[in-house]
């Protein structure tokens, strides 16, 4: 299982998204996008999939993913649903980003 860091670079090579991996997998991404950076704690299903991200400083659930029984994403929804598509599985489809892993 990943490990530690990996972050998420536009064009001009500023940060994007941060990913701080555990044992388990996913366990928070940090959107760096406005000007304080927005935290989410991932919610993880049975298999490891990450079924949601809740914002670390409301508490709100932002994001809600539902996947078929092979890991197939059917459904991402929620103010940040969009958010995660590239980590679950999908890889980084926009090609203006960059992701390193540290």
């Amino acid at each position: 299982m990943e490990r530690g860091s990996s972050a998420e670079l536009d064009g001009d090579n500023k940060l994007v998204t941060g990913y701080g991996w555990g044992p388990n997998g996913l366990m928070s991404v940090t959107d760096y996008t406005s000007s304080a950076p927005d935290v989410y704690m991932t919610t993880l299903d049975g298999v490891g999939n990450v079924a949601g991200l809740v914002n670390s400083s409301s508490g709100a659930m932002e994001a809600s993913y539902r996947f078929d029984p092979y890991g197939k994403l059917l459904s991402a929804t929620g103010p940040c649903g969009g958010r995660l598509l590239d980590v679950v599985g999908q890889g980084i489809t926009d090609a203006k980003l960059t992701r390193f892993t540290f």
